[in-house]
């Protein structure tokens, strides 16, 4: 079932009327040679600027390992502009982390006694 000439030569590239062979070949996806093996994730520049931060966010014994992850991702995007300029959720995610350290820093103070 060819369609009427008229209509080709009104719409000579569509795809519709081209024939299978002379469509583009479909996209192959490239394979590694480890199969199953997932890619390992990049890790940021640790800023030393922050090490302390991290470290105590780190020492957080009751803290769920997803916080802990959310926090230290976090960190950078927090402590790198001055409080007065920080935008509300900065503001909020810089409170949550110091009240974390606040409390390793209790934790240690009492071990420490």
């Amino acid at each position: 079932t060819t369609p009427p000439h008229w209509l080709q030569a009104v719409f000579p590239c569509s795809s519709a009327f081209a024939p299978a062979h002379t469509m583009a070949p479909r996209k192959t996806m490239k394979r590694s040679g480890a199969k199953g093996v997932e890619p390992e994730a990049k890790k940021a520049k640790a800023d030393p600027r922050f090490a302390g931060v991290v470290e105590a966010l780190e020492q957080a014994a009751d803290l769920p390992e997803g916080c802990r992850k959310m926090l230290l991702t976090c960190v950078p995007h927090c402590f790198s502009s001055p409080p007065g300029e920080r935008h509300e959720s900065q503001a909020e995610a810089a409170r949550m982390i110091g009240e974390v350290v606040h409390s390793v820093e209790t934790v240690l103070r009492k071990a420490a006694d």
